[in-house]
């Protein structure tokens, strides 16, 4: 398609995918706009992503297929992507998720309408344990077409914004204007692209179509916790501080950009207390060791409280112990209880969205059969209403939130 105009350019930065490859291929290959190319950068894969790939794609143009050198992570392969895009308009799909068969043809009938710099969709997400789709990622408010810096003002007001790359369409020669590029090296990319494309947009909205379908994944690089994680956080965590300091007169987009800092904040907290010991032995340069220092300094559990020598001998003498929740609060506990040399049997959630959690088998209230001692380790919003449902079915109760 090298002489060809395109309409639209798909980057995917590929690394172990090959089970899911035949299910992207496939929603690619359904689009009932056809006017399309894909990028796909092998981020050195092991398994067999390269061969897999290589083997649907073969004799078909529309797709490009390069190769990283080392592994580089997502961000240098989409940045590779980037240069060589073609397209008129940009987007992001990784190699374990899909689009839905009309996803180009309305993003780009609407772009292409009202001359945008760049649209933001809705998606579903979909449950590899369960095989299913799950909740939606929904804008559900009507936004109107504005400026970036107005429209991160209305998503914050609605609770309804997202930095996911992969939910986004944007114009490239646009992308290419404001040198918009992903920040090399770490995790949580999105957050910075995400702003930095949205901070100098002119034309932009949101929509509630959902076209993209997202899967979860147990154990996936986003969901998972390490040290690599830490660095990227205060990495973006400084850059954050120096944007709420750029931003404090145009409340526009403070607010959110200091919502994306508290966020990245807790997320700090939250390693150094499940990570404490690989943590306190590291050594960064100077910057990234000044933004870690007054973290070191408050850090014990930010979220739960010590558990008291009564609640420590009545999880001992429980026939079964359960942990309630699947968020920070709960892998706070899970760290907590490790120290203390306590097992337990499974993790209880509201709605079942994987079967296993942090190596934990995943059950709902309504599958409690087996009584014992529940550590409740979620805000204290919901620890009436679970506190009732789990003593009505005979089960003690302990609240560990702070």
């Amino acid at each position: 398609m090298s002489n060809a105009y395109v309409g639209i350019s798909v980057i995917t930065s590929i690394y172990n995918k090959s089970i899911y490859l035949d299910d992207y291929f496939n929603s690619l290959m359904k689009q009932s706009f056809r006017n399309f190319e894909v990028i796909c950068v092998d981020d050195c894969s092991t398994d067999d992503s390269m061969e897999h790939l290589n083997e649907l794609t073969r004799n078909n143009p529309q797709f490009k297929i390069i190769k990283n050198e080392v592994n580089s992570g997502a961000s240098v392969s989409r940045n590779k992507a980037i240069d060589i895009c073609q397209g008129k308009y940009i987007c992001f799909l990784d190699a374990d998720d899909c689009f839905r068969s009309d996803a180009f043809e309305k993003l780009w009938n609407i772009a292409e309408k009202y001359k945008l710099d760049g649209i933001f969709f809705s998606a579903s997400e979909y449950s590899e344990d369960l095989k299913k789709e799950l909740k939606c990622i929904q804008y559900k408010k009507k936004y109107p077409i504005c400026d970036g810096k107005t429209i991160i003002s209305l998503l914050y007001k609605n609770n309804e914004y997202q930095s996911a790359c992969g939910f986004q369409l944007w114009n490239l020669q646009y992308i290419k204007k404001i040198n918009a590029r992903f920040y090399p090296g770490i995790v949580y990319e999105d957050t910075l692209f995400t702003l930095q494309t949205l901070l100098k947009a002119s034309k932009i909205t949101a929509i509630s179509d959902n076209i993209y379908i997202y899967r979860k994944c147990e154990g996936s690089v986003s969901r998972s916790l390490g040290i690599h994680q830490l660095e990227s956080c205060l990495i973006i965590y400084g850059i954050l501080c120096n944007m709420e300091k750029e931003y404090i007169y145009d409340k526009r987009v403070y607010y959110e950009i200091c919502k994306r800092l508290e966020l990245f904040k807790n997320r700090i907290k939250h390693i150094i207390c499940t990570e404490q010991d690989k943590v306190r032995n590291l050594v960064f340069d100077k910057k990234l060791s000044g933004i870690l220092k007054p973290f070191l300094e408050m850090c014990n559990y930010p979220y739960i409280r010590e558990l008291s020598p009564e609640e420590k001998e009545k999880i001992k003498k429980a026939s079964k112990v359960y942990v309630f929740g699947d968020g920070i609060i709960a892998e706070e506990t899970l760290s907590l209880l490790k120290k203390e040399d306590i097992n337990i049997d499974s993790v209880i959630v509201s709605e079942v969205s994987s079967n296993i959690w942090r190596g934990y088998k995943v059950i709902s209230v309504d599958d409690l059969y087996d009584k014992g001692v529940v550590i409740i380790s979620v805000t204290s919003k919901w620890r009436q209403s679970i506190e009732c449902k789990l003593k009505d079915s005979g089960n003690e109760t302990i609240f560990i939130t702070k």
